[in-house]
């Protein structure tokens, strides 16, 4: 997904909507494999950020930290943290109070069991005037139009850029197990294993955290606005 025009574009969103500022200490939960800080390596090479990276999937850390230093950034101080983000049974993130100028939470609030824990979590960690930006898919998004388009942009020559040759040459096993994933999203979301949230829920969640929603807008309101 991230080697697609649309994920790229909702990501330099989000960062623009971060406002950051060189010196700045950033979470980024739920980071998995490093788009963010690949992001900022790649369009925003003035900035000099330290980030605290947060999954749960130790293999996604390394991953990100390999990506990185591929990039020859060396403006981003990243420290990569292995932890469960459904904050159950008191569970905290693992961060002082008021420590972080920002955080971004991005396309995984869906997924955790107890969202609102989290979202007190963040606002106990950000210091007075912080920003977080949050992402959500809508509810009843067309989830397989996404991977569908982001197949149609891996021709064969960026296969090889993203995926390596090896796993180039097996790429019709690989968009059966992607375009298989998008089936497994739409079930999952259909018994309520996770829910997706519109705008409107989203801003109601903030501000049961004890935070000040700034905007609130879809993904594609923010292309018009960066192509105007």
């Amino acid at each position: 997904m991230s080697a697609t025009s649309e994920y790229r574009e909702l990501m330099n969103a989000q960062i623009e909507l971060l406002g950051l500022r060189s010196g700045q200490h950033i979470l980024d939960l739920g980071g998995g494999v490093g788009d963010f800080s690949v992001r900022l390596a790649e369009e925003f090479k003035d900035l000099e950020l330290r980030i605290a990276h947060l999954d749960l999937v130790p293999d996604a850390l390394a991953r990100s930290r390999r990506r990185i230093e591929a990039t020859g950034h060396r403006g981003l101080s990243i420290v990569r943290v292995a932890a469960d983000l459904d904050l159950v049974d008191g569970r905290a993130l693992p961060l002082r109070e008021r420590s972080v100028d920002a955080v971004l939470a991005s396309l995984f609030l869906s997924y955790l069991e107890r969202p609102m824990e989290l979202l007190r979590g963040i606002a106990a960690v950000l210091r007075p005037g912080g920003r977080l930006v949050l992402s959500s898919m809508r509810r009843d998004a067309d989830i397989s139009r996404i991977y569908v388009n982001a197949l149609a942009e891996l021709p064969p020559d960026r296969r090889q850029v993203h995926f390596g040759p090896e796993s180039a040459k097996q790429f019709e096993q690989i968009q059966r197990v992607f375009l298989n994933d998008a089936a497994t999203l739409v079930r999952l979301e259909e018994e309520g294993r996770f829910r997706f949230y519109d705008a409107d829920e989203l801003e109601s969640m903030i501000r049961e955290a004890g935070l000040i929603p700034r905007r609130v807008s879809s993904h594609s309101e923010a292309r018009r606005r960066r192509s105007s």
